[in-house]
This record gives C-alpha cells, sequence and structure tokens, in this order.
C-alpha cells in the first residue's frame, strides 16, 4: 500500500489512542476497544517508522495504565468484601 494509506493508519491509530485515554480518565473503561488496522497495509515505509514507533510507546503506556487501574479497582472491590473490623460477639441478656 502506499504511504498515504500508512499515514490515515497512524492518523486513525492517534486518535484511537485519545479516545482511549478520555475513557479511562473519565471512568468509563467499558469503552476501550482495541484497534485493527487494515489487514492489506503492506510494508510500513520508512518516513514513517519514527511515528509508527511513537505511536506503539503511547499505547505501551496506556496499556499499562488501563493495568494499573484494573489493579486499583480489584482492590477496592476486594476491599468492600472486608470489614475493617472483625466482627465483635456481643451478647444480650434475655433475662428479665
Amino acid at each position: 500500500m502506499t504511504t498515504t494509506t500508512w499515514t490515515t493508519c497512524l492518523d486513525s491509530f492517534a486518535d484511537h489512542l485519545e479516545h482511549q485515554r478520555q475513557a479511562l480518565a473519565a471512568g468509563t473503561p467499558e469503552l476501550i476497544t482495541p484497534f485493527v488496522p487494515s489487514g492489506d497495509l503492506g510494508a510500513l515505509p520508512v518516513g514513517l517508522l519514527a511515528r509508527a514507533k511513537a505511536l506503539q510507546a503511547q499505547a505501551e503506556s496506556l496499556t499499562a495504565a488501563i493495568s494499573e487501574a484494573r489493579t486499583r479497582t480489584q482492590a477496592a472491590l476486594a476491599d468492600l468484601h472486608r470489614p475493617s473490623e472483625p466482627a465483635r460477639p456481643s451478647f444480650i441478656d434475655s433475662r428479665a
């Protein structure tokens, strides 16, 4: 394919990453979806290699942020099920 096609693909990937960052920041991870490029792109033109690597680094950083957010959410959910103090037995004298 052409450099124009690759440029369009990289532009779309950059936009997709921005939407994912916004979804993560807004607390709507269900809106985070994988980016699926066209299967007929061919070889990446050398002139676009630096941009592609920069986008890959951004994607890896975002993946790490999503993983950290998931870990924090799982920990928060686990804390919801765990009482802060152990339950204390209480006895009620039912004798009048």
